[in-house]
C-alpha cells in the first residue's frame, strides 16, 4: 500500500510539473505586437477581406499576444490596446471593421517606447517616409492588400527593418505566413524609381500642340500620384494598368484624358484652352515731341533746341492712378533707365558717363540721382542704403531722365550716372491756376458712393443641407455620405471643413482638407487652393507641403518657386528657404518685375527674425534691412482662370482699384505668361483712418470650376506692432459689390 501511494503521489507530480511548463510555454509565447493601420482616403480602396484572413491566420499560429494598435491618416487618430488570447481575434477585427478611411496618410515616425516582437503595417505604402525606418526599432512586416500600391516604400521599410514585404494581391494568407514563421528576409532595397508603383504595362508617346511637340506637359493617372512630364521633344513613358485613365495637362492647353486598354503608344493632341489671349497692343507712352515742344530741366522749362543733351519726359496716365510702389509706378515707362530688383533706389541709366577709379566708385553712387521738387535725395552707395519708399507714386505728376554731364552741372560729378528728375502735385500747388497746364492735371480719383458697411454674407455655404444633422451641428457620417457623392467637388472639402472647424472640430477639419491631396494629386489648380486654406488658417508646415508638391508637377513656374521659398520660412525652415531665396534673388531668375519685388521684401520680412543659427553668409546687405510700411496687401488666387476687380475705399472715399482681368491686358498677358498667381499693393505711407475692401467683380465666367482668393491685409507691416488678418474665399458673381472687410490706419 505504501508502494502504491508513493507511485501514485509520484504521477500526481510529474502531471502537476507538466502543466506547469505547459503554463510556462504559454507565458513564453506570447508575443508583443505593433499594428499600424493605414485609414487614410485612398485605403478605402484596399482588400479588407484578405487582410482579416490574414489576421485569422496569424493568430491561429500566435494564439497569445498583447496588440497595440495605432490608427493614422493625417494624425494619430487612436490608439488602442487589445489582449489575444486561444486565438481569439475576432474583437480585433470587428473594431478595423468600423474604421472610417478619410484624409492624407502621413506615416507617423515618433518612436512608440517600448520594442515589440514585429510590426504587422497594413497600408497602400504611398506615404511612408525615409525617416520611419530609423525610428521603427522592429522587425516590420509590411502587408497590402490593394492592386495599385508603392511596392518600394513597402519592401525597403521591411528590409531595412529586417522584416518582409508580404503582397496579399498575390498571395494567400496562409502562404504569406511561411514567410513569418520561416524568417524569409529581402535580397536588398529597391532603387528603381520604375519598380515604385505596382505597374501592368508601360505606356509611351508624345504630347504635341499645333506648334509640334510640347515640352513640361504632366501626364497623370487620374485619382492617383502616379505620374510624369514630357521631355524637350514631348515624349513620356509612364507604368500603369489596364483600365487606368491619363490625364494630358499643361498651362495654357485643354486637359485631355485617354484611357488606356490594349494599347502601350498614346499619343495626344492638346488645344489650346478658349480663353487666350488675342494680340495685345501697347499704345507707346512717349509721344513724338518737336524742337519746339519745351522739355523740363533743373532750371525750368526750355526749348529743346536750346538743350542740347538727351531729356525724355513721361507725363502720368490715368492708368497709373491706383499704384502704391514708386519702383513698381517707374519701371518699363523711360527708356535707359534699369531698376536692379525693382527698386527705385538702385536705378541706373544705360548710357550714363563711367569714370572708372575706385576712390569715385567708394564716395559718388554708381546709380542716378533721384531729385523730387527739385531737391536731390540721398543715393544707394556703398555701405548706404537708400530708401525712397516714402514717395507716393500717386502725387507724381511727371517724370524726367537727363542723360550727359551738360544736363547735370548744377551738381557736378554727383550728376555724372544721369539724373531723374520727379514733379509732384504739390510742387503745382504753389501755382496759380492759369500757370498750370491742363494736360498736367491728375484727374481725381473716382468716389465712392455707397455705405461702408462690411457685409458678412459672402461666405459660401452649398453643402450644409449635406453635412448638418437636425440640431443644426455637423455631423461627420453625414459628411462621410456626402462624400460619396460630392467627393470629386473641391469646394465640398472646403466648406466641409470650414463648418466642423466653426464647431471647435480643428483637427478633423484638417483631416477633411488633406483629402484634396489625396482626391487630387496632380491637379495644381485644385492643389493651390488647398494650400490657400491652410495659409489661410495658419498651417504653414502643411500649406509649404502642398507647395512644394505643385513644384514637382510644375517645375517651371515663377510662382511656384517664390511659394516654396516663403513658405519654407514661414514653416520654421529657415535655411532652407534662405537657400531658396538666394537662389532666385541671386541668380535673378525671378525676371517678372513685381513678383521679383514681392520676392525681395518676403525675403526682408523673414530675415528680420535671423539668429546665429541661420546660414546668411554671402547675402548683399541691403537684403538685411527689414521692410516697414503702413499697409500690404497679398493677393493669391488658385487658378489662371480666376477673373476679379478689387478696389480699395480710402478714408476719403476715393477709389483705388486693381483688376485681375482682361481690361488690364498688359498685367493679364504678363501673368499668364510667366505663370504669376499672385499680386502685392504696398502703402509705406497710408492715410489715417479706415480703409476698405471693396470686391467690385468676381467674374468665373471663363470655367465651371470654383476659384479661390486668399486676401492677407497687413497693418504696420515689418513693425513690432504688425497686425494681420487673413480672407479666405469662393470668386463667385455673388461676391460682386459686397465689402469684405476693413482695416484702420492710426
Amino acid at each position: 500500500m505504501k508502494i502504491r501511494l508513493t507511485t501514485l503521489s509520484f504521477l500526481v507530480c510529474i502531471i502537476s510539473l507538466s502543466h506547469l511548463e505547459v503554463q510556462g510555454q504559454n507565458i513564453a509565447k506570447e508575443q508583443k505586437l505593433l499594428i499600424y493601420w493605414d485609414a487614410s482616403f485612398s485605403s478605402q480602396n484596399r482588400n479588407f477581406e484578405k487582410e482579416y484572413n490574414f489576421l485569422k491566420a496569424y493568430f491561429d499560429e500566435v494564439s497569445i499576444a498583447s496588440v497595440e494598435v495605432i490608427i493614422y491618416s493625417d494624425i494619430v487618430i487612436e490608439k488602442k490596446h487589445f489582449k489575444i488570447s486561444k486565438g481569439d481575434e475576432t474583437g480585433l477585427i470587428e473594431y478595423f471593421k468600423e474604421v472610417n478611411y478619410d484624409g492624407y496618410g502621413v506615416f507617423p515616425t515618433v518612436s512608440t517606447g517600448e520594442k515589440p516582437d514585429r510590426i504587422l503595417l497594413f497600408s497602400d505604402g504611398f506615404q511612408i517616409p525615409e525617416s520611419a525606418r530609423y525610428t521603427l526599432l522592429s522587425p516590420v512586416y509590411s502587408i497590402n492588400s490593394s492592386s495599385h500600391y508603392s511596392r518600394a516604400n513597402l519592401h525597403n521599410i521591411s528590409y531595412y527593418t529586417g522584416g518582409y514585404f508580404i503582397n496579399l494581391d498575390r498571395v494567400g494568407p496562409e502562404h504569406s505566413l511561411d514567410s513569418i514563421k520561416y524568417n524569409a528576409y529581402l535580397d536588398g532595397p529597391i532603387t528603381d524609381e520604375k519598380a515604385d508603383i505596382a505597374i501592368d504595362k508601360l505606356i509611351k508617346g508624345t504630347v504635341r500642340n499645333i506648334y509640334g511637340p510640347l515640352p513640361n506637359a504632366y501626364i497623370q493617372v487620374e485619382g492617383s500620384t502616379n505620374g510624369t512630364t514630357s521631355d524637350g521633344n514631348g515624349n513620356y513613358e509612364l507604368e500603369v494598368y489596364s483600365g487606368d485613365i491619363l490625364q494630358y495637362s499643361h498651362v495654357g492647353f485643354k486637359t485631355s484624358n485617354v484611357e488606356v486598354s490594349d494599347k502601350t503608344t498614346i499619343n495626344v493632341f492638346l488645344e489650346e484652352e478658349t480663353q487666350a489671349l488675342d494680340t495685345v497692343v501697347i499704345n507707346t507712352i512717349i509721344e513724338k515731341e518737336s524742337e519746339e515742344t519745351p522739355v523740363i530741366t533743373l532750371y525750368g522749362e526750355k526749348r529743346r533746341e536750346a538743350v542740347g543733351y538727351t531729356v525724355e519726359t513721361y507725363v502720368k496716365q490715368e492708368r497709373d492712378m491706383g499704384q502704391t510702389d514708386i519702383g513698381e509706378f517707374v519701371a518699363g515707362k523711360l527708356r535707359g533707365v534699369i531698376l536692379e530688383d525693382g527698386r527705385l533706389e538702385r536705378a541706373r541709366i544705360r548710357d550714363y558717363r563711367t569714370i572708372s577709379t575706385e576712390n569715385y566708385e567708394a564716395t559718388i553712387s554708381k546709380y542716378a540721382l533721384i531729385v523730387l521738387d527739385g531737391v536731390p535725395l540721398p543715393r544707394t552707395r556703398p555701405g548706404y542704403e537708400a530708401d525712397y519708399g516714402f514717395i507716393d507714386p500717386n502725387t507724381i505728376k511727371d517724370v524726367t531722365v537727363l542723360k550727359g554731364l551738360a544736363a547735370t552741372n548744377r551738381f557736378g560729378s554727383e550728376g555724372s550716372r544721369g539724373v531723374i528728375l520727379f514733379t509732384t502735385i504739390l510742387a503745382d500747388a504753389k501755382l496759380p491756376e492759369s500757370q498750370v497746364s491742363s494736360t498736367n492735371k491728375i484727374p481725381e480719383l473716382k468716389k465712392y458712393k455707397g455705405p461702408l458697411e462690411v457685409d458678412r454674407t459672402w461666405k459660401t455655404d452649398s453643402y450644409r443641407h449635406v453635412v448638418f444633422r437636425d440640431d443644426m451641428k455637423p455631423n461627420y457620417n453625414h459628411y462621410l455620405k456626402g462624400r460619396k457623392v460630392y467627393g470629386d467637388k473641391l469646394d465640398f472639402y472646403i466648406e466641409s471643413a470650414n463648418y466642423f472647424k466653426q464647431d471647435g472640430e480643428v483637427a478633423l477639419s484638417n483631416r477633411i482638407l488633406s483629402n484634396i491631396r489625396e482626391r487630387f494629386p496632380g491637379n495644381t489648380t485644385k492643389l493651390r487652393g488647398l494650400a490657400l486654406a491652410y495659409a489661410s488658417i495658419g498651417a504653414y508646415q502643411e500649406a509649404k507641403d502642398v507647395y512644394e508638391r505643385i513644384q514637382e508637377i510644375s517645375p517651371t513656374e515663377l510662382q511656384n518657386d517664390l511659394d516654396v521659398a516663403i513658405f519654407n520660412g514661414r514653416a520654421g525652415n529657415a535655411n532652407e528657404a534662405i537657400y531658396k531665396f538666394k537662389e532666385l534673388v541671386g541668380k535673378n531668375q525671378l525676371k517678372y518685375l513685381p513678383i521679383r519685388r514681392n520676392a525681395i521684401i518676403q525675403f526682408k520680412k523673414m530675415l528680420a527674425n535671423r539668429d546665429n543659427s541661420w546660414n546668411t553668409r554671402g547675402l548683399e546687405k541691403y537684403l538685411l534691412i527689414a521692410p516697414s510700411m503702413d499697409l500690404r496687401i497679398e493677393l493669391n488666387w488658385s487658378s489662371y482662370d480666376a477673373r476679379f476687380k478689387l478696389n480699395l475705399v480710402k478714408p476719403d472715399r476715393s477709389l483705388l482699384f486693381w483688376s485681375h482681368s482682361e481690361e488690364n491686358e498688359i498685367d493679364m498677358t504678363d501673368f499668364l505668361k510667366d505663370g504669376i498667381l499672385s499680386k502685392q499693393l504696398n502703402f509705406v505711407t497710408a492715410e489715417k483712418g479706415d480703409w476698405h475692401f471693396y470686391l467690385e467683380d468676381a467674374n468665373s465666367v471663363v470655367t465651371s470650376e470654383p476659384q479661390y482668393l486668399l486676401l492677407d491685409i497687413y497693418t504696420d507691416y515689418g513693425r513690432d506692432s504688425e497686425k494681420k488678418q487673413s480672407y479666405f474665399f469662393t470668386l463667385t458673381p455673388e461676391m460682386n459689390g459686397k465689402i469684405l472687410t476693413s482695416v484702420h490706419i492710426d
